[in-house]
This record gives C-alpha cells, structure tokens and sequence, in this order.
C-alpha cells in the first residue's frame, strides 16, 4: 500500500508541480496532513497543509451550501422560476436548473474568458455581459457544466439573502464551520500564506498570468486550504450546516433530466461512481480535453485509479482546475472520511491521487458504517518522509512538511 507521502511525492516529481499539500480528516481527526515543495519558487517559501490556494470549481459546493441554507430559512424555492428572484434574466428555467447544471447556459467559450482580468463593481454587473446569450439546450433536458450558470446562481443567492454574494457566504458557510482561511480571492488585499500561481510550457515553469476572478466568485473564485476543505467536509457530515436530510435529498442526490434520467452530479457537488475511480494505473499528468471536463465538471475528472478499496462506496466531492492551480476534494459520508489536495500548477491531474489516498485509509475502516467506535483500528503508518525527495525544477530547493494525525482529539 502506497503510503500518502509517497503519492504526494510521486505527484510532484510526475508533474512537476511547485507545490502539493494534502489533509485527510477521519471521523473529525485530522489524521494526515502533508506538504512538498514551495508555495512561492522565487522567495523560497515553503508549502504547507494551511497555504492559502484557489481551489476553482470547489467553490461551488459553497455556494450551494449557501443556496441550501436560503431553501431552509424560506427564502428560496428551488423549483421558482429563476426569474422570480432575477427579473433580468431573460430565459426559462429554474433555480435548481443553475444549480444542477441543466439550466442551458454555456460554460467558458475559451481561455480568454476563464482569464478574464475585468474588475466589476457588484454581482450582477458581473453577469451583464454574458447573461443574454441564447441557452444551448433548453432547461433540464441536457447536463451542461456551467461556471457562467453559477455566476447567475450567484446573484440569485445574494437578491433572495438581501447581501452580497460573499457576505452571505461568510455569514452562512465560513463562519459556522470555522473557515478562518477561506475566503474570496482579491487582488489588494494582504492573504497571509497565499500561493503563487504557476503554469507549465514545453516543460517550462512559468508564473500564471494576471487574473481577477472575483466576476465568478460563486463558481470559480475562491481561496482555501487543504485543512479548511476537510473540515468543511466535517461541518456538513456534523450537521452544523444542513440537516440528514438535506444531505441526502438535495446536496448529494443525483438530479434528474426531463426524461427521468439521473446525472451524476448533485447541487455543487459531483456524485463520484466506485468503477469510475477504480479503472486504471496512476497516469503520468495529461491534459484533459474540453469535453472531458465538462463532463467530469472540473479539470480533473476524467482519470482514475488503479482497483481497490472503493467498492461500494458512496462518494462526492469537487475538482477545480484554476489558473495558475489545480485542486480536489473528496468525501466518503458514510466512512466520515474526507481528503483534500491541492498544488500551485494548472493542468495537473489530481484525481488518481487523492483516491489513492483515500483508499489507504478505507482499507483500514470496518464495512460497517458510520465509523463510530476506532479503538481498535490500525492506521497506516506514515514516515516522516517520503523515500525520495523531489526537486521543482528551478534553482530553489524543495522541502516538505508532513505529520500523522495524533488521534487523540477531535477538531471542530
């Protein structure tokens, strides 16, 4: 069995990557966490499990945390035409459409799009320039992943809360579940512990270019930390946030086209099947077409791994892929199991990884689920470690930071 650092560290000397971080959080214990590699190449700043990094696409579990939260205080109907809380939107369709993916709206046209570098002054301003473009489908009869819907979902969120987007947000999410290192990405403002952000050419390393992703905030634009999702993974399985119920009957249920059919996502959250994580070796990182990611919904979906450990396993999470980063987050609700992992370069292929590790752990929890009595578990042992350590290809030098999990407290 691969232990974690090993797979961090074969990540990083597959990829390249700057920098790589993982935490996986058992039952509320911080059981792993670990870093290779440096957050900032030119300052020789070390990465670490709290760097603060854009996690993409993982924003919108987010926000339709913040959207379910709405649902439950009365102030959102999912099934209400999108319109009855944006009277500026011009197409049919419902809230639940943007939030599920089936709302015909298009996803990024092009590169120049998602690095759009535009400041705009409110929510709905940000979504004044595309919100008129004829839909490709018509609502609910096609899965068509869509950050341009969750911008809209976005301004939906903060017309029916009577408050901006982020401050919802914060008031709702952040702020319950503890996520002091989570928050929207802004230019100005002085984050402690942010990345820099890299992209790679002909094998190049390169700093990304300039964006400003606050106009996509509710879909894409989002700052954390390998900690922080794993502990936002724990707030939701605690109950902190939304009930069993909603869990279960919303967040992580498969939505349904006109046709009765099932997709595979839910509202913000991709439904993960055990056979598509659990076909193939580790790959060596490849770029994954347009079509790939939107059908996988991020950057990353459409690799998997090599056999074992997942069968039967009831699993949801996100990709992102951000430029200049790429990030992913799994959850296993009824092991209480989550993991996160996250490094500073775009275009890395994350999946096969983080359900590496996520297996190294299944393997050692009883079937029996929810996971409540662990005395007698053997955990994976961890070196403090890993047998080779690699270098990021620049004069800097690469160190890392890794501990086991001391599961003798429970984090909140």
């Amino acid at each position: 069995m691969l232990q974690c650092g090993d797979v961090i560290a074969r990540l990083q000397a597959e990829t390249g990557a700057p920098g790589v971080a993982a935490c996986v959080l058992l039952d509320g214990h911080l059981v792993y966490q670990g870093a290779l590699g440096l957050s900032d190449v030119e300052n020789g700043v070390p990465m670490t499990p709290r760097t603060v990094i854009r996690i993409a696409s993982i924003s919108k579990t987010l926000t339709a945390t913040a959207l379910l939260r709405l649902v439950n205080e009365g102030k959102i109907d999912l099934d209400a035409p999108v319109k009855q809380y944006l009277p500026q939107y011009p197409h049919p369709g419902t809230v639940r459409h943007l939030a599920s993916h089936l709302s015909g709206m298009r996803h990024f046209k092009d590169n120049q799009e998602k690095k759009l570098a535009t400041r705009f002054d409110s929510t709905e301003e940000s979504i004044a320039w595309f919100i008129n473009d004829p839909l490709e489908h018509a609502p609910g009869t096609k899965f068509r992943y869509s950050s341009l819907g969750y911008a809209v979902l976005g301004a939906v969120v903060a017309s029916a809360a009577g408050m901006p987007f982020e401050q919802y947000v914060e008031h709702s999410v952040l702020r319950p579940c503890g996520l002091a290192q989570t928050l929207p990405e802004s230019t100005e403002l002085i984050i402690p512990r942010r990345s820099r952000y890299y992209s790679r050419w002909t094998g190049t390393l390169l700093n990304s270019p300039y964006v400003d992703n606050t106009w996509k905030l509710p879909g894409d634009g989002y700052l954390s930390t390998a900690h922080d999702l794993v502990h936002f993974a724990h707030a939701l399985l605690e109950h902190r946030l939304l009930s069993e119920e909603t869990l279960r009957g919303e967040l992580w249920a498969a939505q349904k086209l006109a046709d009765g059919s099932k997709t595979k996502y839910g509202l913000g959250w991709k439904i993960f099947e055990p056979e598509a994580l659990t076909a193939a070796p580790l790959p060596k990182e490849k770029e994954s077409s347009s079509k790939q990611q939107q059908q996988a919904g991020n950057g990353d979906g459409a690799s998997v791994v090599s056999s074992g450990g997942l069968a039967d396993e009831w699993i949801v999470g996100h990709g992102g892929d951000a430029v200049g980063a790429s990030a992913f987050f799994l959850v296993f609700p009824e092991r209480r199991l989550a993991v996160a992992l996250v490094c500073n370069q775009s275009k890395v292929q994350l999946l096969p990884s983080i359900a590496t590790i996520a297996r190294s752990w299944l393997n050692v929890l009883p079937e029996a689920s929810p996971c409540n009595d662990k005395s007698s578990l053997q955990l994976p042992s961890e070196s403090k470690k890993p047998a080779t350590m690699p270098t990021v290809s620049t004069s800097a030098s690469t160190r890392s930071t890794e501990s086991n999990g001391k599961r003798s407290k429970k984090t909140s």
